[in-house]
């Protein structure tokens, strides 16, 4: 029996190596896993752990070609080749961008048809809400008289910083409000409701603590935008209804058609909204999901 330093640090299941396996104990690591071990650990804290750009772990740290250690998480993979800075492979960043709206039924008699939205992005495991309104522009922050057969692309924007988290897990929700009587043109009135939408998200972060918690969270940020808005003083703004996407597989990302490959009216996308109406108005969201790729960790 081979009892020799090296036999039990690099050689799989021979001599005292294969004695401690064979009595439950636990198997000595080997210097260059270890190494391994460290310098990725240190690339991911480094990026932020799991609340960063590369997530949660979806694997343990493996043996892979050649020598090198491979670990695998929702951004991408790392691999130790024996550098101090592990390589990333797979790595993606999720940007969303909202492309227009697009209204298919007229408010009322005597309902203001002038409609905004804000779109709220939940990373369940993260922890993290991010909002924003649209159109949010300085001016008059609204669609005005968006009527059944419309759209508009007023306010185009890139919602989610990507460089900071994984594509997925991630839900996207949209909540499309109508102007009420009381100062609908009023830019200072729509500032006011960005930043409302802004602290209410806190509340909702601090619900959401996993995948299965986004309903909760997402409620508690609507009855806290409620609550907010009640409280703009000159604001009688309703809300028409609120629709929630998850995805939670990158699989779903991915075969999402290509960027801008489809259209209505001026507003080219690719992916929509399911229909959000409170019966009497309605309107779909248009967005482009765009997966890049990256290649260097953030903190490293």
């Amino acid at each position: 029996m081979d009892t020799s330093l090296r036999s039990i640090f690099t050689k799989p299941d021979v001599g005292l190596n294969a004695a401690a396996t064979d009595f439950g104990l636990v198997r000595p690591i080997s210097v260059r896993a270890l190494a391994a071990h460290q310098a990725i650990d240190h690339a991911y804290q480094s990026a932020g752990g799991f609340k960063g750009q590369l997530g949660v772990a979806t694997s343990a740290l493996l043996p892979s070609d050649a020598g090198s250690f491979l670990q695998s998480f929702r951004g991408g993979d790392l691999r130790f080749s024996g550098a101090p800075i592990p390589d990333l492979e797979h790595g993606f960043q999720l940007l969303v961008e909202f492309s227009g709206i697009h209204c298919f039924g007229n408010p009322g008699t005597f309902k203001n048809d002038d409609a905004y939205l804000i779109v709220t992005i939940f990373r369940p495991e993260q922890a993290v809400v991010k909002t924003k309104k649209m159109p949010n522009d300085g001016t008059d922050d609204v669609w005005n008289n968006l009527e059944a057969g419309q759209d508009s692309t007023k306010g185009q924007v890139t919602i989610d910083p990507a460089d900071l988290y994984p594509p997925q897990p991630i839900a996207i929700s949209g909540k499309v409000m109508r102007c009420g009587a009381l100062g609908c043109n009023t830019g200072s009135t729509r500032q006011a409701v960005d930043a409302a939408a802004a602290a209410a998200a806190g509340a909702a972060g601090a619900a959401l603590t996993g995948i299965a918690a986004i309903a909760t969270a997402a409620a508690a940020f609507g009855a806290a935008v409620a609550n907010a808005l009640s409280n703009l003083v000159g604001l009688d703004d309703t809300e028409i209804n609120t629709w929630t996407k998850t995805f939670v597989d990158l699989n779903e990302i991915i075969q999402l058609p290509p960027v801008n490959s489809k259209k209505i009216g001026a507003i080219s996308y690719n992916f929509e909204s399911d229909l959000i109406s409170d019966g009497d108005s309605s309107y779909k969201l248009y967005f482009n999901l765009m997966l890049r790729q990256i290649t260097n960790l953030t903190g490293t």
